[in-house]
């Protein structure tokens, strides 16, 4: 982990605004307990690209396995006003949601997870093509 985390520490001075690059090194700072290490890079990676799905779950991810699981929720919040809110920001803020306490909602945020994936059959277009 230690090197890997320097091999992206380099990458990151060659390319200092690339999500992924900051995403993978605050992964690698997380799993080597450098927690606020890493809920730093990421913080300020969103606030200069406030609109990255990745970066912004990343963050979510971060603060719910530190148990800031409302700053998990809000870490999601901005995403939600998207045109095109993928479902797996839906399952995040399930998992936040429900480590918040709030069972109901994060079955909610599943419900609408899983119509994201699948949404329903137009039963006219079924009809329609039989």
């Amino acid at each position: 982990p230690a090197d890997a985390r320097a091999s992206l520490a380099q990458a990151l001075i060659d390319a200092p605004s690339h999500p992924l690059i900051i995403r993978a090194l605050a992964i690698a700072e997380e799993q080597t307990g450098q927690v606020q290490t890493a809920y730093d890079r990421l913080d300020a990676a969103v606030r200069r690209i406030p609109g990255d799905v990745a970066l912004r779950r990343a963050l979510s991810g971060l603060l719910r396995r530190a148990g800031e699981t409302t700053g998990a929720v809000n870490a999601l919040a901005p995403l939600l006003d998207l045109a095109d809110v993928p479902p797996e920001v839906y399952d995040d803020l399930a998992d936040a949601l429900e480590a918040a306490g709030s069972g109901e909602d994060g079955a909610n945020a599943r419900s609408i997870a899983r119509l994201l994936r699948e949404p329903p059959t137009d039963p006219v277009d079924e009809v329609s093509h039989a």
